[in-house]
């Protein structure tokens, strides 16, 4: 329930004989009550006659709240009192106004057009970038010469925009999350400046100018209501409003080859307080359907108002986050948050962490391979980080010409292993991979250092030794790898050699 300020009703009685005595000027009013009730209500407002409380022969009526006092001369109390019960009867019906716009289509015009009796002034809402997101119906370019320009490039120019950042510091102003009043520096009048908070980010800046009335007391909370409604607005049209979203239509024309604004994207991230050389992370998720999907929407709208850090977008039938890994709080949650989408019949591909947002095409395809591979085999959740060797592997049978440059005589031994029930390309493996070391080897392998002398004077006669003895003296780098990669090939499971 909206309650007001003995301000809210000093300025808004149509009485000119009135005087205010007011020490607290909180907003605690939202009722009003006959003075000689026995029973005083900390949220109302008495009103009853001077002369029967002062030693007075005045015929003035009083109102009373708390520590404040108003004397309104020349009215019968009944008039007052009737005056007030409508004065908060409009102050509710402004609340449910603003309520009911507040999942409407055009609500922030909307509600500063169910506003413009209470501010009285030209008002405009911009966004972080200077584009207005709503601007006050009625008011005509004649007022000022700013208001003028305002209308004119619907929002603050760039240009406009470095001159308020040198002139009024206007990162400071930024600050203001709660109305400040400020003079202005381009006229004779202020303007009451208040940023919106919507999702955790920064979604907007409302500034009321004084260009045709002066503020009045208590009208910073009325526009603290109002500012509170149009949080709730862009909270609830998240994809309109919130940085994240924005961005994340930048990201998907990244993804998409299409053409972006540069700025508009180096400003959204100065928003979210990222870096576009942050570390960064893709989860891919798909519902695990045979045809249209059913709960992408519904899991699309929760995602995005509960993982902070991250950015949450659909591309076709896939539900992809984007999350800040530089923000490590942000790092559970995000994993947590995977995991219970399994629940709902989800599969998840998650990508490697990279660094460099404009790398982020070639993570979203790993993270997309990782989901693939969920569908294949039957996984719910699969990281790219656990399937680097199989990858690699997949890699190196995609091609059918890989097995006719696999090192040869590792096929021999393989081969004579199958066939005679020995072991020695384990062995031989062994021995490479521990540097050519032989206790190392014959403890990877759990066999005396003695059975290990022996296989390796077996292997010598079957196969040409001489490539292996030159490596344990000299690193031949070119050989290793080629030597690297013929075990990799072996060891790919079902390999027809």
């Amino acid at each position: 329930m909206l309650k007001i300020s003995m301000w809210n009703i000093f300025h808004n009685l149509p009485f000119s004989d009135k005087v205010p005595m007011i020490k607290d000027g909180s907003p605690s009013i939202s009722c009003a009550r006959w003075i000689t009730s026995s029973y005083l209500n900390k949220d109302a407002v008495y009103v009853g006659r001077e002369k029967d409380f002062f030693y007075t022969d005045r015929e003035n009526a009083i109102i009373v709240h708390r520590q404040d006092l108003i004397l309104v001369g020349q009215v019968e109390p009944e008039d007052l009192f009737n005056e007030i019960c409508c004065l908060l009867d409009s102050f509710e019906v402004w609340e449910e106004q603003l309520a009911q716009c507040e999942k409407q289509p055009d609500g922030l015009n909307k509600m500063l057009d169910a506003s413009k009796h209470l501010l009285r002034n030209p008002s405009f809402i911009y966004a972080p970038d200077g584009k207005a997101l709503a601007i006050a119906a009625g008011f005509p370019p004649s007022i000022h010469w700013h208001w003028k320009e305002i209308l004119d490039h619907h929002g603050l120019t760039e240009e406009r925009l470095l001159n308020l950042k040198e002139s009024i510091s206007l990162t400071d102003v930024f600050q203001d999350l709660s109305p400040a009043i400020r003079d202005s520096k381009m006229g004779g009048h202020q303007y009451m400046h208040c940023s919106i908070l919507a999702n955790g980010y920064m979604g907007g800046h409302l500034v009321v100018f004084s260009m045709l009335t002066p503020f009045t007391e208590g009208q910073e909370i009325l526009v603290e209501n109002l500012v509170r409604h149009m949080s709730r607005h862009m909270e609830y049209h998240f994809s309109e409003y919130s940085p994240s979203s924005r961005l994340s239509e930048i990201i998907i024309s990244i993804l998409s080859h299409r053409p972006y604004e540069e700025k508009g994207f180096q400003l959204l991230l100065q928003t979210m307080r990222w870096n576009e050389n942050d570390a960064f992370r893709f989860f891919a998720l798909k519902e695990n359907v045979a045809h249209e999907p059913v709960m992408l929407a519904n899991v699309f709208i929760r995602l995005s108002g509960q993982i902070k850090n991250a950015v949450v977008f659909q591309m076709g039938a896939q539900l992809v986050i984007l999350e800040n890994q530089t923000w490590l709080q942000s790092q559970n949650n995000t994993d947590d948050m995977a995991r219970k989408l399994l629940e709902d019949n989800f599969i998840c591909g998650v990508s490697n962490i990279f660094k460099g947002l404009k790398q982020c095409e070639l993570y979203y395809a790993q993270a997309n391979y990782e989901l693939e591979r969920c569908a294949r085999l039957s996984k719910a959740i699969s990281y790219a980080e656990e399937n680097s060797l199989p990858f690699f592997l997949e890699l190196l049978t995609e091609n059918r010409l890989s097995k006719a440059y696999v090192y040869r005589p590792l096929v021999f031994l393989k081969s004579y292993d199958d066939e005679h029930g020995t072991e020695f390309y384990k062995t031989l493996r062994a021995y490479f991979y521990c540097g050519f070391h032989m206790s190392d080897a014959a403890r990877m392998l759990n066999i005396h250092r003695n059975s290990l002398t022996y296989r390796l004077d077996k292997i010598r006669e079957l196969i040409d030794f001489r490539i292996f003895d030159h490596m344990a003296s000299f690193r031949d780098f070119d050989n290793l790898n080629r030597l690297f990669l013929s075990f990799l090939f072996l060891d790919a499971e079902n390999m027809d050699i």
